[in-house]
């Protein structure tokens, strides 16, 4: 869910919502989006809001970062027309994909730091959740992972995220552009396995 996330009072009452879901049914992954943060206490408060176990607030997931709202794009910004006027009808817009990448990468890194995730781990993370989920099957993450997103169109741009510790990245804005066709070059130029099991 993408709840307002940027003051701790606002994202409280979603946290008593997860918590109660999660502790009837330990089973359920429930994940934040988050809007992308600018200055430390945005993320100390999210972090001691969230905790840094699921079982702490049902949080299984963070995914950084939605896309920063009121961009004004013009005409000329995206195609040589030369007519004045805005590219997008309504005028402004949330500003994703490659315009927003550093920032989102940023908010990845310092995520991590702040829930004591090691990053550059990211193969060894999903092992073990792998290995945990087969188990009797109530097993539950002991940890809070991150997912990144912003501006992943390459392998590059993906193992940009999963460099600072990310566990997996989300494509949004390039996949509107190429097509599902997308995911297997992205894996292939990260050298990820694409095999199917």
């Amino acid at each position: 869910m993408s709840p307002p996330a940027y003051a701790t009072e606002s994202l409280l009452p979603y946290l008593i919502v997860t918590k109660r879901y999660f502790l009837e049914d330990p089973a359920l992954t429930i994940g934040l989006k988050l809007p992308p943060y600018t200055y430390e206490p945005q993320f100390t408060a999210l972090v001691s809001a969230t905790w840094r176990k699921p079982t702490d607030q049902g949080i299984a997931f963070l995914t950084s970062t939605n896309t920063l709202g009121n961009g004004l794009v013009f005409n000329d910004q995206v195609n040589d027309n030369s007519d004045p006027g805005f590219a997008l009808s309504t005028g402004t817009g949330g500003l994703g994909g490659t315009t927003i990448h550093p920032l989102s990468v940023g908010n990845v890194s310092k995520l991590v730091s702040l829930l004591e995730t090691p990053s550059l781990a990211t193969k060894d993370k999903l092992a073990e959740a792998k290995e945990r989920s087969m188990g009797d099957g109530n097993a539950v993450r002991d940890d809070i992972v991150v997912f990144g997103v912003g501006g992943i169109h390459s392998g590059i741009t993906l193992k940009h995220f999963l460099d600072v510790g990310a566990v997996a990245g989300e494509v949004g804005t390039a996949l509107g552009v190429e097509g599902v066709e997308i995911f297997e070059r992205i894996c292939k130029e990260a050298g990820l396995d694409v095999s199917p099991k």
